[in-house]
Order: C-alpha cells, then sequence, then structure tokens
C-alpha cells in the first residue's frame, strides 16, 4: 500500500459490528460510520499482510434490547464456516439465538 486508508462500512457494502484483526482477535472495535477501520501502510505493505473479520450487531427483541455478535472460533482462518456451523436459528419472539455446533 502506498498511502493510509479508512475504510466505514458504506465503503464496502457492509452492515454495521464489530471488527478484529488476525494477530490480534481480542481487541474488538465497533466498525460503522463513526467507527472506521484504518488501515496503516506503515504496517500493511509488500513486506507484511493484514486481515479483518468482521461481525454484524444484532439485538434481541426482549426487554433489555439485548445486542449480540457472533465471533465463531477465533483460532481458525474461516471463524465462521457451513462445515463447523451449519445452522444459525433466532426464534419466532426474537428472543433467542441457537447455534448448531459440529
Amino acid at each position: 500500500m502506498k498511502r493510509n486508508y479508512s475504510i466505514v462500512p458504506s465503503m464496502i457494502r457492509s452492515s454495521n459490528g464489530i471488527l478484529w484483526s488476525f494477530d490480534n482477535p481480542y481487541k474488538i472495535n465497533y466498525f460503522d460510520e463513526i467507527h472506521s477501520l484504518e488501515i496503516s501502510n506503515k504496517i500493511c505493505n509488500l513486506t507484511s499482510f493484514c486481515l479483518w473479520y468482521s461481525s454484524s450487531i444484532w439485538s434481541f427483541n426482549d426487554s433489555l434490547s439485548t445486542k449480540y455478535s457472533f465471533m465463531g472460533e477465533i483460532n481458525k482462518w474461516t471463524f465462521i464456516s457451513q462445515q463447523r456451523f451449519p445452522s444459525l436459528y433466532t426464534n419466532v419472539d426474537n428472543t433467542q439465538m441457537l447455534i448448531i455446533h459440529k
């Protein structure tokens, strides 16, 4: 990369959510039109690579409007795959999510 980039969800047709990098999955950031992904050409260049993952933020239809995201398995290249997580179900009332794991 020859310059730094600042990316927001609308630029890549993504929804708002959370964002984390492959090299530090424990540092989670919001990703929305206010909280952009800042990509530095000093870190992401010809001698290194950078990889980020994102997950949408959903809201339950409960009394607290509980918000949640699903990150999958942080020790995998593909955090969420159909081989490992074949189904994600939200109940009719949108108050629970069932994650099927193989």
